[in-house]
């Protein structure tokens, strides 16, 4: 397989990737004529007119450290080359990955070999193989000699996938590694952000020693994907990027990442847009609930806490912060008939779980038990947890120290699990109707309990692994069991029948049914209208139904990627910029490329709807991937638009050429195969850019130059030479209602933004042409009331947005005001206690809570209690 190609300047063609074959073409005068490796990289050298071999070699090794410590599945002994780079002299420059403890390396090298460690893939019976190291090596001219060859990496998985070469003859490396121990020197981050960083590195010209070597990455997961660099060493990457919390130098393009973590349908799952305002996106959703009380209120689990939504998912606020609790959200449950009350269920440090309790929707909460201390110890792992739905007291839980039940809300807990084959099961159910009716499984059995779990007898379903229990919610006596397919009960468990046929998954995980209609059902990404026999894709895992409006749904899971342009400077010891790309959903950049005039070029693949397009050739279709052309700061856009792929190249003109997959409506336009040939077809494509037809635009000011962070404040953008048909742009968002006055003057009317911060304001003229006024425009917070209540003999007002001088109103007029913020929910008090004795019980007053920037919330009317 071909993984990689350059060319050198008399035109010949070096290839780099990977082969199974033992008669792959090698040269009599290769390094490695022969293969070593189960699977071994390839270096292949073509004349110009492709018809002969100049060189052709193997490069790898064949020996794992220890193979009995580490139980590999598949083929053992890996070496694959990922990139090629070539110099002047035509000496070729190859990257990659080994998990061979031989792999050839030269006796100047910084690492001589494998750590011999072992990584795992999954959670649930890992597969267990030995790490890759990243290599880098470099080959003669003839492709007979190394003139050097070196590992790179720590204790963890390693991979090399682009590099580059200087005028001077340094190798510039990036990839990604799990390691926590990868060698950093001179570094920009000297230490391991999360579970998978980028990594940069730059090697001198013997490699035999790092000049400089940096992580990149935040909590979450980081991949370097591509690099390129100019004549003056500074290197520039692309990639993927999933954390959140790295910022943006300032300036940059995209300054936030964008992906989506929660979705809604308003038609049944037939179409999704995205509902993630206001929750932070490096955080899984674990559980939503929808108030069915009032269908604006939806709930939302995640890794950080507990978020709210108070209009039917279109904006969250933080209720609790569970961060202090633990990294790991293991279970978050909603009372089924009152979802103020709920638990959540968080690993405080990867080995305790512990509980926490809330019975007003998140605005308070206890440590309830604390750890889940049973009879026969501490439970450290947990599969399923359960509240009873007549009680929230009673809590069930399957975990390695036995199946327990706690009626304490968590303070206490006993055994239950009496009649079981095993202690550790996957699966508790509890029956709606009749909570003293439960299921478990243990040792792939499904059980049932019909007091409370004091006694268990199995079902009728048999040995089968079981994912989930569920339960017809207008008839219980039918259940749902799923596992290796789905499997319906209409008698309360005592005999079963396989009711789905075309899944296209092995093993099938939780249902939702539709409480007015149950042969309406969910599962993964996929619905059936027929009980079960016949399944739709409908591309978001629904986890939560709007009890009043069966057609609207919630779904969630977690953070997605950007893609990400960095540049660093010579020393690799700082960005020069640093900028997020892309939208709602996965983006990740493939390629980059550097223009003669400092403009960045980068391709990559999309899966946004939302990607953020200008001067866009191709404006939809995110399927067909995402080009962008950078102005050499990485603060502007020239153009960005939907079409890109797996390479892009760029002559001295500053065209743009492509090439990656396509598909059976892809654009075409001067083809050489204008019609679509197969199941996924190759296509190459040349992007020139539009001339300026007349002098760039020019922004001096923007009035007002602050709004609330809400949107709909009318703008005035003053400023030359504005075009009809101009864009604009505020803190990246597209303004709405943009109306071309004249030259010097545009209105137009800002949209949401979910952050209190100055953002950048940005006019483009039609041909492409554009002006960026940083920091143009501030937005600012707008005060939200959530409750009005009397505590003792003061009135308190709980919301969000209030600032430190915030006051409350009552009728029209301010009342001195005592501010206790408390984070992500603020609460303010009147001091004087008889404006509180002046509201009379059943009198209706009027509140409203200023900010000190003058911003006013919606009015809140409070009625006093009689009682």
């Amino acid at each position: 397989m071909g993984e990689a190609i350059a060319v050198d300047s008399s035109g010949n063609a070096y290839i780099a990737g990977e082969t199974f074959s033992d008669n792959f073409p090698a040269t009599p005068n290769a390094f490695q004529p022969f293969r070593r490796g189960d699977i071994d990289a390839f270096v292949t050298k073509l004349n110009p007119t492709g018809s002969g071999l100049i060189y052709s070699t193997y490069l790898g090794g064949d020996v794992v450290n220890d193979p009995n410590t580490c139980f590999s599945i598949g083929i053992a002994s890996q070496n694959r080359a990922f990139d090629i780079a070539v110099d002047s002299f035509g000496n070729a420059y190859v990257t990659g990955s080994t998990n061979t403890s031989n792999f050839p390396t030269t006796v100047n090298a910084i690492k001589t070999g494998n750590d011999g460690d072992c990584c795992s893939s999954g959670t649930i019976d890992p597969d267990t193989f030995h790490c890759t190291d990243a290599f880098v090596a470099k080959l003669d001219r003839s492709g007979s000699r190394l003139i050097y060859s070196t590992y790179l990496g720590g204790r963890g998985d390693d991979v090399g996938n682009s590099i580059a070469i200087d005028p001077a003859g340094n190798a510039y490396v990036t990839g990604n590694t799990e390691a926590r121990d990868f060698p950093t020197v001179n570094a920009l981050q000297p230490a391991s952000g999360g579970r998978l960083d980028a990594f940069v590195a730059k090697l001198n010209q013997e490699g035999s020693a790092l000049l400089y070597s940096t992580y990149f990455g935040g909590i979450s997961i980081e991949s370097g994907n591509a690099i390129t660099v100019n004549p003056s060493g500074n290197a520039y990457i692309t990639g993927a990027i999933y954390s959140t919390e790295l910022p943006a130098t300032p300036g940059a393009l995209q300054p936030i990442n964008s992906s989506a973590i929660a979705f809604k349908s308003t038609d049944g799952g037939s179409r999704w847009f995205q509902s993630h305002k206001g929750l932070p996106g490096n955080i899984n959703v674990a559980a939503l609930a929808v108030d069915p009380s009032n269908s604006s209120r939806v709930y939302a689990g995640a890794s950080l806490g507990i978020f709210i939504s108070e209009d039917g998912g279109n904006s969250w606020s933080l209720q609790r912060d569970i961060s202090s609790f633990g990294p790991v959200v293991l279970f978050l449950g909603f009372h089924e008939r009152n979802p103020a009350t709920a638990y959540v269920m968080t690993d405080l440090d990867f080995f305790f779980p512990a509980i926490s309790k809330t019975t007003d929707g998140g605005l308070t909460w206890n440590a309830g038990g604390g750890e889940i201390n049973s009879p026969n110890g501490i439970a450290r792992n947990i599969r399923s947890v359960k509240v009873d739905p007549t009680d929230a007291s009673i809590l069930y839980a399957a975990t390695d120290v036995g199946f327990v039940k706690s009626t304490n809300s968590g303070g206490s807990w006993s055994l239950i699990g009496k009649g079981l084959p095993g202690r550790f099961g996957n699966v508790l159910a509890i029956d709606p109707m009749s909570s003293s009716t439960l299921y478990a499984e243990s040792r792939n059995i499904l059980f049932k309990s019909a007091n409370g779990g004091k006694r268990w007898q199995e079902t009728g379903l048999g040995e089968t692994p079981v994912q989930s229990v569920t339960f017809d919610p207008r008839t219980p006596s039918t259940v749902y069991a799923t596992g290796v397919g789905i499997f319906k009960s209409t008698d309360s468990g005592e005999t079963w029948q396989t009711i789905e046929n075309n899944l296209p998954f092995a093993l099938v995980g939780r249902l939702l049914i539709d409480p007015a209609n149950p042969s309406i059902i969910y599962t993964s990404s996929f619905k059936s209208t027929d009980g079960g026999r016949n399944w739709q894709a409908i591309a978001i895992a629904p986890l939560a139904i709007d009890p009043n409006n069966m057609a609207t749904l919630y779904g969630g899971g977690s953070s997605g990627s950007d893609a990400f342009v960095a540049k660093l400077n010579a020393a690799g010891s700082a960005f020069n910029f640093f900028t997020y790309l892309g939208g709602g959903f996965s983006d990740s950049g493939t390629a980059i490329a550097l223009g003669a005039a400092g403009h960045v070029y980068v391709t990559g693949m999309t899966s946004s709807r939302d990607f953020p397009v200008k001067n866009g050739f191709q404006p939809d279709l995110p399927e067909f991937g995402f080009v962008a052309k950078l102005n050499p700061s990485g603060t502007d856009a020239i153009y960005s638009s939907y079409l890109g792929g797996a390479s892009i190249a760029v002559d001295d003109a500053g065209s743009a050429y492509l090439v990656g997959r396509a598909f059976d409506n892809f654009p075409t336009k001067n083809a050489l195969q204008p019609a679509f040939g197969g199941i996924v077809d190759v296509f190459v494509a040349k992007i020139s850019e539009i001339p300026p037809v007349g002098p760039p635009p020019q922004i001096l000011s923007v009035t007002p130059s602050s709004g609330p962070t809400t949107g709909q404040t009318e703008v005035i953008i003053s400023g030359a030479n504005f075009v009809a048909g101009a864009d604009v742009s505020i803190g990246g968002l597209p303004a709405r209602n943009v109306e071309v006055i004249s030259a010097s003057t545009i209105r137009a009317i800002t949209e949401f933004h979910n952050v209190v911060e100055p953002v950048k304001v940005a006019v483009i003229n039609p041909d492409g042409q554009s002006s960026l006024l940083i920091d143009g425009y501030t937005y600012l917070a707008t005060p939200q009331i959530d409750s009005v209540f009397i505590d003792g003999e003061r009135l308190k007002v709980s919301g969000r947005g209030f600032d430190k001088n915030a006051v409350i109103v009552i009728d029209g007029k301010e009342q001195k005001t005592e501010n206790n913020l408390l984070g992500p929910t603020s609460s303010l008090t009147l001091k004087k206690k008889k404006i509180t004795r002046k509201i009379k019980p059943g009198q209706s007053v009027t509140v409203q809570v200023r900010n000190s920037n003058g911003l006013l919330s919606q009015p809140f009317i409070y009625m006093r209690p009689v009682n």
